[in-house]
């Protein structure tokens, strides 16, 4: 049914998508997904809805082929900081737009004014 009703609107919104249908008699229905990186993944389609394939080959679709593994942080310490970690708006103001010493100190006089 997938073949029927969905390739043709899946490849016309994902044109950088290459779908070749390949009809195989006594063979489990899959899909096969060929990264650019040379990657392969193989998907079995057996007892699937339309609806679940149809997500299947879009998350094939939108994943790079590499493996998927946890992101660590790019910094380590055995003794953390109880302040937190540095950041370029560490010591700035939090009100919005903050105010700079010659504000707060009243309004400067008027220069060029006539006698």
């Amino acid at each position: 049914e997938f073949v029927e009703q969905e390739v043709a609107d899946f490849a016309r919104q994902n044109p950088g998508v290459v779908i070749y249908v390949n009809a195989r008699p006594c063979h489990v229905p899959r899909v096969v997904a060929e990264y650019l990186n040379g990657a392969v993944r193989e998907e079995s389609l057996n007892s699937k809805s339309v609806e679940e394939i149809t997500a299947l080959v879009k998350k094939l679709a939108t994943q790079s082929g590499l493996d998927i593994i946890r992101i660590r942080k790019p910094f380590h310490t055995d003794s953390p900081s109880v302040q937190g970690q540095w950041h370029p708006f560490t010591n700035k103001p939090t009100a919005r737009g903050g105010l700079r010493p010659r504000e707060a100190q009243g309004p400067a006089p008027a220069q060029g004014q006539a006698q």
